[in-house]
């Protein structure tokens, strides 16, 4: 940051930019707000009487002020997760190989847990010694059990659980459900989440600390946004994310939920596609991405997986440190503003039958199977 930058920046709020050391800010902002910008760290003194002691302090010498962070400190900005365990479900690919990219690149081990081993030796080799690929079908506890016990035995510590895995399963209009579809989605989108949850916090309540995070879904907050079965699983969802919250705080271990609009994977072009007038319309992944950003709330803006990982990485690092039991819900403001039009729901126009499993893993295009918020 430039001198006469950080004067001009001084100048319109106040502030004065600090070395931004934990230790002194501490013991001497006095509970003046910090604010980050460019290499240095702001204080801000919030009123009038606060900026006079400010710079009173700052007189004194008291203050040492336009000092440059150090290297170390640039780091720890680049590093959230260092020395850090994570495990990620439907880690293999879309919104969950994104997230595995990003926790690696901030310094943790991550533990890809999947269906799809082909993808999951793919990202093995792009992500190198910082990744494990475990084998993992979220409706079988014991998978689940497995490639939590793994990351924990990496370094005897269990830092993150993200809970990623999910399907679009049955849809269709409600008086045309198949129970036993519904109670599939519910197993992959809901019951696997709990199962998550559960043998997560058997690692982090010894060690007293650790953050899960869940990809949820708009469809958690709002009707009209996803299928019956998939909606009702995403809210149950928010309703595990509360009820945990209010249990695990005592053991320091945080729990919040990630909510996305539609992001585009083949699985999500091939439902809409399944959807359209006789199945005749093809709907490709640009297709989705362009569709996306036409509704989008904020101009020609397109929600990417690296929106979902950026949001993943804040609620399971330091920097969401406080936050717990809370729905993060990236959508450019949809859900605040967008009603949906009576017969809008295309999810309930006509009955779909579940995409088998089998037509992915043996040939078809399998990324996103287990990552559709």
């Amino acid at each position: 940051m430039a001198a006469k930058t950080e004067r001009q920046f001084v100048r319109k709020t106040g502030g004065i930019c600090l070395r931004a050391d934990a230790r002194w800010a501490g013991r001497m902002s006095r509970g003046y707000p910090l604010m980050f910008c460019g290499d240095v760290s702001v204080m801000l003194p919030g009123n009038a009487l606060g900026a006079f002691l400010l710079h009173q302090r700052l007189s004194e010498g008291q203050i040492p002020a336009l000092l440059p962070l150090t290297q170390a400190e640039r780091e720890h900005c680049r590093n959230r997760l260092v020395g850090q365990v994570a495990v990620i479900t439907g880690g293999a690919s879309g919104i969950g190989a994104a997230t595995a990219r990003m926790f690696t690149r901030h310094g943790a081990r991550v533990v890809i847990a999947d269906i799809q081993p082909s993808l999951g030796e793919k990202l093995l080799k792009e992500l190198g010694p910082q990744a494990e690929y475990v084998e993992c079908d979220v409706r079988k506890e014991e998978d689940i059990e497995k490639a939590i016990s793994k990351a924990y035995e990496l370094e005897n510590r269990l830092d993150v659980v993200h809970s990623n895995a999910g399907i679009i399963g049955c849809v269709g209009p409600i008086d045309e459900v198949r129970i036993d579809e519904y109670d599939a989605t519910i197993a992959v989108d809901l019951r696997a989440a709990v199962i998550a949850v559960k043998h997560a916090v058997r690692f982090m309540k010894p060690q007293k600390r650790g953050s899960i995070v869940i990809t949820g879904s708009v469809a958690s907050v709002r009707g009209g946004m996803g299928p019956h079965g998939y909606t009702v699983a995403k809210a149950g969802l928010l309703g595990l994310v509360n009820s945990c919250a209010a249990e695990l705080g005592q053991h320091n271990i945080r729990i919040n939920m990630i909510s996305p609009e539609l992001v585009s994977t083949p699985l999500a072009a091939f439902a809409l596609a399944a959807l359209a007038e006789g199945g005749s319309q093809s709907v490709t992944v640009d297709d989705i991405d362009r569709i996306v950003k036409q509704n989008s709330m904020l101009p020609d803006r397109l929600l990417t997986h690296l929106d979902i990982a950026n949001a993943a990485l804040f609620l399971a690092s330091d920097m969401g440190g406080y936050i717990s039991g809370h729905n993060l819900v990236v959508d450019g403001g949809k859900t605040a503003a967008h009603v949906l039009q009576a017969g809008g729901n295309h999810w309930s126009t006509k009955y779909m039958p579940m995409v088998a499993e089998n037509d992915f893993v043996n040939g078809r295009d399998v990324e996103g199977l287990h990552d559709t918020p």
